[in-house]
């Protein structure tokens, strides 16, 4: 795919996207965060809620009068699915994504818009937390709804909707500019190895998914190989045991899209119907 280089942006209004799910507290310190924001152009706050039965629409409500604020209920589980409907809501022509127990500094967005201001075919900019502008989002058709938290794979849908924005010509960059305070919470051994378990799942079907793209084969099998060798066998065992089950995973589904879209399969289902 070719990209047509844009104009840089200027005073455009960018969006914010927060997923949450049953983080109340952690929810309201970043809310309360991003009313110190100061950016002179106007943003906008999209709030993802994904099936939370915590006190999660109680604080969001405390703050639809100090916020540019929407709202949206995803009640299945998974961050690639959610962060799909908070785009899909947005209205910015940059799109920002940070975690609900994230403290963005206040001058994070204007940090970012400096960032697309200045390269007109940049795509993204990346790290934890990370930006992209609409067009690139609307290039790859967003997230894919396996990856993330609560999903399928359990983590990689931002490093997996990266990649493929470079994919279809894109330029990506990483920019210390846009900082962010995230308090992630982990303080046991037991607590990091989950989240370890999460990551090496998550890593095994991003790799194996860039290795089936011939646009990102070539560098994914270097990336994919040099990793085994630096990790311990056990996160290498999680790694390829993801890998495995997203090919088997993804083989499955062409059959079964193949066999649905096949004439044959097609006439039989309309006789079943009239029946």
């Amino acid at each position: 795919m070719t990209v047509t280089p844009i104009p840089a942006v200027k005073s455009t209004q960018v969006s914010v996207v927060i997923c949450t799910r049953n983080r109340a507290s952690q929810l309201a310190a970043t809310l309360r965060s991003l009313t110190r924001l100061r950016h002179p152009d106007p943003w906008e706050l999209v709030i993802v809620d994904n099936g939370s039965n915590d006190e999660t629409q109680d604080v969001i409500k405390n703050y639809e009068k100090s916020l540019l604020l929407k709202t949206v209920v995803e009640p299945q589980e998974g961050l690639g699915r959610a962060r799909n409907r908070g785009w899909a809501m947005s209205q910015g022509d940059i799109v920002a994504f940070t975690d609900d127990d994230c403290y963005p500094a206040d001058d994070f967005l204007s940090s970012i818009v400096r960032c697309f201001e200045e390269y007109a075919r940049l795509g993204f900019i990346g790290g934890p937390n990370f930006a992209c502008r609409r067009a690139a989002l609307e290039s790859v058709n967003g997230f894919d709804e396996r990856f993330g938290a609560g999903a399928l794979f359990w983590s990689g849908e931002d490093v997996d909707v990266l990649a493929r924005i470079l994919a279809c010509g894109w330029q990506g960059a990483y920019d210390p500019r846009p900082l962010v305070y995230h308090h992630h919470r982990r303080r046991t051994e037991s607590e990091v190895l989950r989240l370890r378990r999460h990551y090496d799942r998550g890593r095994g079907a991003y790799y194996t998914k860039c290795i089936l793209d011939p646009r990102l084969r070539a560098a994914f099998l270097l990336k994919c190989c040099k990793a085994m060798l630096r990790q311990p066998g056990r996160r290498t065992a999680r790694v390829l045991t993801a890998a495995a089950e997203f090919l088997v995973r993804s083989a499955a589904a062409k059959c079964i899209s193949g066999l649905r879209s096949a004439p044959g399969i097609r006439g039989f289902a309309k006789e079943e119907r009239r029946s």
